[in-house]
């Protein structure tokens, strides 16, 4: 079989989870999302289309992921940025809310890495992140392996400590502010949160870890995540031995968020194909909570590719604030057919991978 034949099929099997090969196909991505999740026939939302929320696109955010696989740190970084400065209003006719997925690995980190390569890193996010920010996108930092995950944490830290943004306050109130709010402070960027740790909720330490740094970061963006690293962290001890716990741990790590004093509009990111999981976020923020203050904190993520009909039904909870982000990696064929293979067979894993 020529390797035409099987790249063929590659992309059509790709298809389906991977936008393409470049940032305009990622752009392209988003025409098909708003026709399958906003306006396909077959779904029940069809049925309320002269609602204003429910035509709206822009309601469907991208969480836009270069696949490079860390072979090429450089065209890792200049994807990103690129990524962070996109604005699909002549493309589209409309603004969609964009974030951009950064890997440590993907900017060349290793677990192993000394203190000079990941100060070079950090430098790289800080331009990517800045870039996000002078664009109104956003940047989400994503989890990495156990092993490397001490590596991500420096990273994160640091660069929130550059870019760590405080709404509440005008120039009036910094007499109030304590000395150890105060690193917090920037007047200059006074915004909403732009940049967002990744949480894994599937280790036995992720309730403690993220109580300590929303205490330390009370105004950064949290994107809460079961975990996709089973395969190679399942034998360090670090992961819940049973279901029941990562989800208990889950549970828990959205009422922290919900009850943090300084949270403030789409802070948060509930990524996740679990409709327990996000009901119960629904329920809690929009349905029973009689604080109207509390409001709005919670965005949605999903795959690309997976979990549309838990999509659609976000959609159908008509809260103008709130977004469904989509995770849609692109990137060239040859890298991103591996990662789509290792993808699903973790998505897969994760499935089974905890016995009652």
């Amino acid at each position: 079989m020529s390797k035409y034949i099987i790249n063929g099929l590659a992309r059509i099997m790709a298809g389906r989870y991977i936008a393409g090969d470049t940032l305009q196909s990622v752009v392209a991505c988003h025409r098909r999302l708003t026709k399958n999740l906003l306006y396909n026939s077959s779904s029940s939302y069809n049925s309320n289309r002269n609602n204003v929320y429910s035509n709206n696109p822009n309601k469907i955010g991208l969480i836009i992921d270069y696949i490079d696989e860390g072979t090429n740190p450089e065209l890792y970084n200049n994807e990103c940025v690129n990524a962070a400065m996109l604005d699909t209003t002549h493309t589209l006719g409309y603004r969609v809310p964009i974030m951009v997925a950064v890997k440590a690995s993907g900017l060349g980190l290793l677990p192993t890495s000394d203190i000079e390569e990941i100060k070079r890193a950090i430098d790289k996010l800080d331009i990517i992140c800045e870039a996000a920010r002078m664009s109104g996108n956003k940047v989400t930092i994503d989890a990495e392996t156990v092993a490397f995950q001490p590596v991500v944490d420096m990273l994160t830290n640091t660069v929130l400590d550059r870019h760590m943004t405080r709404v509440y306050y005008d120039r009036s109130d910094i007499d109030s502010v304590s000395e150890n709010d105060n690193k917090n402070v920037k007047l200059s960027q006074m915004g909403d949160t732009h940049i967002y740790k990744t949480m894994q909720m599937y280790r036995k330490d992720s309730v403690n870890e993220l109580n300590e740094f929303i205490s330390q970061y009370p105004h950064a963006g949290v994107k809460l995540v079961r975990g996709a690293y089973y395969n190679e962290d399942y034998k360090t001890g670090y992961l819940h031995d049973k279901k029941e716990d990562t989800d208990r741990a889950y549970y828990r790590g959205t009422r922290m968020l919900y009850n943090n004093t300084w949270g403030a509009k789409g802070q948060y990111i509930i990524a996740s194909h679990n409709k327990d999981s996000v009901y119960d976020t629904i329920k809690m923020e929009y349905m029973k909570e009689p604080n109207y203050g509390n409001r709005n904190r919670f965005n949605y993520a999903q795959l690309l590719g997976m979990g549309d009909e838990l999509g659609r039904a976000i959609l159908r909870v008509e809260i103008n604030d709130m977004v469904l982000y989509k995770y849609v990696p692109y990137g060239p064929l040859d890298v991103a057919v591996p990662y789509l293979v290792r993808r699903l067979y973790e998505n897969w894993k994760m499935l089974k991978y905890i016995k009652p």
